[in-house]
């Protein structure tokens, strides 16, 4: 069975790597190419397979994106069925004939939150456990109700312990207007009583909480309705959510899903995780590349926006950053000590100092890299670099 597409489509993102910015000459670059793809088809064995650009379903697979901000074209993709022809790939592509290494610790220090700097991971062993059916689904509610999702949301993370019991308010513009897309979830079919009373009591426009197998639960939020636009993501670290931080956060919605609807953006987003304190507290200090410290739990509010014009992308990528300073300065004023607190890599946007993701792990990583990836193979497709 050939790797996941995750890694065709790293492949993909490689290849076009070699190709040059600007698109005029993306063809004819593209065609320059062609020789290391047929090098590669040469090298690896039937388990593999090299696809084209033109009429090749595989092909257009391997290099689309969730966000088309993300899509470029590729010489061709490549979907490894191997160990040894990722290898293979990977030396032609570099001419690098360093081995990749297997089981090392420092290298599984570095996987955790180092993202793909290193090499390619080819094989997980797994310890599974029985997953019941859990509760939980999809609520969205309307402008008039958010001051009473904004106290529910307080209070619920301020006061709910229970490690099985989850909450993710998105508060979105769309369509001219604000309002709020909730999931609740608990880890059993039915949660304690109490928990998510405040939610529940809410009106609402739509509503499927129930119990139901974990994989419905996944499938019922609405992760990819906005598949296919341009997008952008920042973030906010902070400590705990309070009433005028939430307030904010719907100030942010309103103000930013005004004012960005005129350079063709169609959802501005921002989405409240208020995990335990004791996030961090599961592994040991210095046990992965991210988080930095363990010392105190970080929230990690995402700041999203899609839009449909390549045109906007300077005013969206402002934007981000403007309504992440401001929310910053509102957390700072809540008495939160996040100045240099550690942002999470997922949601960082791309040009983050990498010292505000990884703090003082950033030269152990860094010579990490240097060790494992001397030609920085790795360095040929995007991401955040050591």
């Amino acid at each position: 069975m050939r790797q996941s597409l995750a890694t065709a489509t790293w492949l993909a993102a490689l290849l076009t790597s070699l190709l040059p910015s600007t698109a005029e000459s993306v063809q004819t670059r593209a065609d320059d190419f062609t020789s290391v793809c047929n090098e590669i088809s040469s090298a690896i064995s039937s388990a593999s397979a090299v696809h084209w650009p033109g009429l090749d379903l595989a092909y257009l697979t391997d290099i689309g994106h969730w966000a088309t901000s993300s899509s470029a074209q590729s010489a061709c993709s490549v979907e490894p069925g191997t160990t040894e022809d990722v290898a293979a790939i990977l030396q032609i592509l570099a001419k690098n004939k360093t081995p990749f290494a297997d089981t090392y610790p420092d290298l599984f220090f570095g996987l955790k939150g180092g993202f793909n700097n290193f090499g390619i991971v080819t094989k997980f062993n797994l310890t599974t456990h029985a997953q019941t059916e859990v509760w939980g689904g999809l609520i969205t509610i309307t402008e008039d109700q958010l001051d009473k999702v904004n106290a529910a949301t307080v209070k619920f993370s301020q006061s709910v312990t229970d490690p099985k019991a989850q909450i993710l308010p998105t508060y979105n513009f769309l369509l001219g207007q604000p309002g709020i897309s909730l999931i609740l979830f608990y880890d059993f079919p039915t949660p304690p009583a109490g928990i998510f009373d405040d939610f529940l009591a809410i009106p609402h426009f739509t509503s499927d909480v129930k119990t139901r197998p974990f994989l419905d639960l996944v499938k019922a939020a609405p992760a990819n309705a906005t598949g296919g636009q341009r997008a952008i993501f920042h973030t906010v670290s902070l400590l705990e959510y309070t009433d005028n931080i939430m307030a904010a956060v719907v100030n942010e919605t309103k103000f930013w899903g005004q004012r960005l609807s005129l350079q063709t953006g169609n959802f501005i987003s921002y989405d409240v995780e208020p995990f335990l304190p004791s996030i961090f507290s599961h592994s040991a200090e210095g046990s992965s590349a991210f988080p930095p410290s363990r010392a105190k739990g970080l929230l990690p509010l995402n700041i999203y926006y899609a839009w449909g014009l390549d045109l906007a992308d300077d005013a969206m990528h402002d934007a981000a950053r403007q309504s992440a300073a401001h929310l910053t300065q509102v957390v700072l004023a809540e008495g939160q000590d996040v100045a240099d607190a550690a942002l999470y890599g997922n949601y960082a946007i791309f040009d983050t100092p990498l010292e505000r993701i990884y703090g003082g792990n950033l030269a152990r990583l860094q010579a990490l890299k240097a060790q494992y990836d001397p030609e920085n193979v790795m360095g040929l497709a995007g991401g955040w670099k050591f």
